[in-house]
């Protein structure tokens, strides 16, 4: 009986340490990982930091690129002469307007002169171009940048002696000249440019990471607002930690197992004094009630 009793507690005394250290498990395991998390999504925000202003940065160094290659064609003498002498520059400045589209993303320069008439093109088509797209260049005779669906215009006037003589228009294809920046980003991304045109790979919205950058220093300003969005969903960062959160389980059952046996025996011998106890004391009461009785 005294066994049966002694392997009865000792089963729930192992129970109870065994589901005591199973929910320590679980609460560790639970406690590190969300700490784990933190510090990684800490992590990726920095990164994502990082590689927003990068990018931002490679493309204010590409619209750059686009307009100095127009402004250099606008201010050099051979754009003057062809507006002066349109008879005989025009011939030339033909090939100027071809120099522009090579290793750069400028398609279809004209040249207008001060009326906002196109003049000279390097191709045929003219159905984009719109005489008012002009007309603010023409009376400020300050260059500026015009957006309109996925198409950025740059638009550069022409001087001679103080007097705007007409200019140059090109445009650039947006998706062409940001597809291979975009195209290398390794997370979501919602490029918005000016106020109407957005570039994103985000099919559906996950909760995540996300960082917004819309200005970075030395960005020129004017020239097109910008703001880029990168964001990483949570279930990438849970990813990210699997494989810690695998070998810190696995560590802790290998670490509980021991645990676990080392309690059973204790449960095995705690119970035996407590009974020894019960024996000894019925010893002595025998004696004494028959020693009352026979008093009595």
């Amino acid at each position: 009986m005294l066994k049966l009793n002694n392997g009865s507690i000792a089963n729930r005394f192992s129970k109870l340490i065994l589901s005591m250290l199973t929910g320590f498990l679980l609460f560790t395991v639970c406690v590190t990982s969300v700490m784990e998390v933190a510090s990684v999504a800490r992590q990726q925000h920095e990164s994502l930091q990082d590689q927003a202003f990068n990018t931002l940065n490679l493309i204010d160094l590409q619209l750059n690129t686009q307009q100095s290659a127009i402004v250099r064609t606008a201010q050099s003498q051979l754009s003057i002469n062809s507006l002066v002498d349109l008879g005989a520059g025009s011939s030339y400045f033909q090939y100027a307007l071809e120099d522009l589209t090579l290793y750069t993303a400028i398609e279809d320069p004209h040249l207008f002169d001060y009326a906002g008439r196109i003049i000279l093109t390097h191709d045929d088509d003219k159905e984009w171009f719109k005489p008012d797209m002009v007309e603010e260049v023409l009376v400020s005779g300050k260059g500026k940048t015009l957006l309109r669906k996925n198409h950025l215009y740059i638009i550069e006037p022409i001087i001679y002696y103080g007097a705007v003589q007409g200019g140059i228009i090109a445009h650039v294809d947006l998706d062409n000249l940001l597809a291979p920046l975009l195209g290398s980003l390794d997370s979501l991304y919602t490029l918005t440019v000016g106020n109407n045109l957005t570039f994103t790979n985000i099919v559906e919205k996950r909760p995540g990471v996300s960082v917004s950058v819309s200005q970075i220093p030395g960005m020129r300003k004017g020239v097109l607002p910008i703001t880029l969005t990168l964001t990483t969903p949570y279930i990438n960062l849970l990813k990210d930690i699997s494989s810690w959160l695998i070998n810190f389980s696995l560590l802790a059952l290998l670490t509980l197992l021991p645990v676990i046996i080392i309690a059973r025996r204790l449960g095995k011998k705690w119970p035996v004094p407590s009974s020894n106890w019960r024996i000894r004391s019925n010893k002595v009461t025998t004696p004494l009630k028959a020693t009352m009785k026979a008093a009595s």
